[in-house]
């Protein structure tokens, strides 16, 4: 990971927390992570918004339906 930051001009502590799922890829992380071989910024920001929507629907679900649907 050390060598990895270090490539990516980030600390060795946000690296950690970014592959630990602790801290969330933001827009410029992403286009830093891009600098690796076969990715690209949009992987990444696709994959933060699958663990952001996993973790609302996972929130969500554990609340009462306290939100009434809309008819069309």
């Amino acid at each position: 990971e050390t060598d990895l930051a270090r490539r990516l001009h980030m600390s060795r502590q946000s690296l950690h927390r970014i592959l630990a799922q602790e801290q969330p890829v933001t827009s410029a992380t992403a286009l830093k992570l891009a600098r690796l071989p076969g990715t690209s910024s949009e992987v990444w920001l696709n994959m933060q918004r699958t663990c952001d929507l996993w973790e609302q629907r996972r929130k969500l679900s554990a609340q009462p339906d306290s939100i009434e649907p809309v008819a069309a």
